[in-house]
């Protein structure tokens, strides 16, 4: 296969952000064989151990998220195998590429959702204590609190495309 058709079909440059919820999910699934007797308690904690070889390794830049991989999916199949052999295959049993996906898909936007909690919090919070109540129609276009928080950047860079913004209030 060419080149171009590999990187065209490829997602491993999208979804290696996914890591973390990948080898979450194979952990607990790695527990479910080993509950449903379908792996050995032995071939579980070779393989847990292996995960956490894997993460280590990624998190300290060791692992190249290549196109031939695929997939995240695929890299840290990959990744296992080579650290523990062929016990890793196991993990791909009772489970389809897409559970993998919906799984890690749903961690993600589960921590994602967190996040954005936290921040539209923090943002609430900080408007309650910077803005007054007046008599009549108050405008700030720019306040140095507002700016100063995480969203700000989250904004800017998400929904402006990293353009200058104001964060500021409007009373009244």
């Amino acid at each position: 296969m060419k080149q171009t058709a590999k990187e065209f079909m490829s997602s491993i440059n999208v979804d290696n952000m996914l890591y973390d919820e990948e080898i979450a999910a194979s952990m607990a699934h790695a527990r479910m064989l080993k509950q449903n007797k379908l792996i050995s308690d032995e071939e579980c904690d070779q393989i847990i151990e292996g995960l956490k070889q894997v993460l280590a390794d990624i998190e300290a830049g060791k692992v190249e998220f290549k196109v031939e991989y695929d997939d995240i999916h695929g890299c840290i199949e990959q990744q296992l195998e080579e650290k523990i052999g062929r016990v890793a295959r196991k993990l791909n049993w009772s489970r389809s590429v897409n559970d993998q996906v919906v799984i890690d898909t749903r961690l993600f936007l589960r921590e994602e959702n967190n996040l954005i909690q936290e921040s539209l919090r923090e943002l609430l919070d900080t408007l309650d204590k910077v803005t007054p109540c007046p008599d009549g129609v108050e405008y700030v276009p720019e306040q140095p609190e507002l700016q100063a928080l995480a969203i700000e950047k989250d904004l800017r860079n998400n929904a402006y495309g990293g353009m200058p913004i104001q964060i500021g209030w409007c009373n009244g």
